[in-house]
C-alpha cells in the first residue's frame, strides 16, 4: 500500500510538521511538501514568502491543487490513500475522493485562522463528509460529533522516547 501524505514537514517547526514527518518515516510513503523538508521520500513544491506565514500557506494550497488536477487524470493510480494533514486542503478530498481512499488529520480547528468564518467552516464541514477523519485531540474530535460527524478516530500525538534516552 502507497500513502501520499500531503502538508509542511520540518525544518519548518510545529506540530502538525512533527507529526507528518514521523508518520512519513514509518509507512510507505511519498509526502507533497516544501523544498529543503527532511523527508526522504517527496515531492516538493517550492515556497514563498517564507517568513509570511498566510501567503506561504495560500500558495502551498495553491500548489496542491494543481497537483490534484495531476492525481485526478493520471493514467494510472500511484497511491491508495492520500492523508492530507492541512486545513486548507480539505476542499481537494472532494475530488479525490472520486478516484482516491482519504483521510484527513484534523491539528486542532479552534486554532485555525477561518474557524470563526462561517462559509470557510461550512466548505471545510462538507469536505470532511469524503473522508475518514483522524483527530489528534478529544477537543476536535467532541467538536466534529457535534457537527454529525461519525467516521473519527481519536488518534493521540506520540513521542520519540529516544531522544529522551528512554527505550533503547
Amino acid at each position: 500500500m502507497k500513502v501520499l501524505i500531503v502538508g509542511l514537514t520540518p525544518p519548518l517547526e510545529g506540530g502538525s510538521e512533527r507529526h507528518i514527518y514521523e508518520l512519513s518515516k514509518r509507512i510507505e510513503s511519498d509526502v507533497f511538501t516544501q523544498k529543503g523538508s527532511l523527508c526522504d521520500s517527496k515531492i516538493e513544491t517550492s515556497l514563498f514568502f517564507k517568513n509570511k506565514m498566510l501567503l506561504r500557506n495560500i500558495f502551498f494550497a495553491i500548489c496542491f491543487y494543481l497537483y490534484t488536477i495531476r492525481l485526478l487524470f493520471a493514467i494510472r493510480k500511484k497511491y491508495n490513500i492520500i492523508h492530507i494533514h492541512e486545513n486548507l486542503l480539505y476542499p481537494c478530498a472532494i475530488l479525490l475522493s472520486l478516484r482516491y481512499k482519504i483521510v484527513i488529520t484534523v491539528h486542532g480547528l479552534k486554532g485555525f485562522k477561518f474557524y470563526d468564518n462561517q462559509l470557510i467552516w461550512y466548505f471545510l464541514c462538507v469536505s470532511l463528509f469524503f473522508a475518514n477523519i483522524i483527530t489528534v485531540s478529544q477537543t476536535d474530535k467532541i467538536l466534529l460529533e457535534e457537527e454529525n460527524f461519525s467516521n473519527i478516530t481519536y488518534v493521540p500525538n506520540g513521542v520519540d522516547l529516544s531522544h529522551y534516552g528512554v527505550g533503547k
